[in-house]
């Protein structure tokens, strides 16, 4: 299930028939863990396994976030 900004996201990809993927980290959505084990390095744990995948699929990484997930994409960015 995607919220209105990755749905929109995904929609402009799409008609520009870009790849698009979209997960939740630990403790959202469908992933396992809880909010208490949040922790700003744990995003980055998850955004590494993510650039993992994907680099070994041959695929770029472009990430977007907002809020939470903006944070944690600068972060990993710099």
């Amino acid at each position: 299930h995607l919220g209105d900004k990755a749905r929109a996201l995904w929609q402009a990809c799409a008609a520009r028939r870009v790849a698009f993927a979209a997960f939740d980290f630990h403790g959202h959505g469908r992933s396992w863990g809880t909010l208490l084990d949040l922790r700003a390095s744990r995003l980055q744990e998850d955004l590494d396994a993510v650039a993992e995948m994907l680099q070994a699929s041959g695929r770029r990484l472009f990430l977007v976030g907002s809020s939470m997930g903006g944070f944690a994409a600068a972060w990993f960015a710099a």
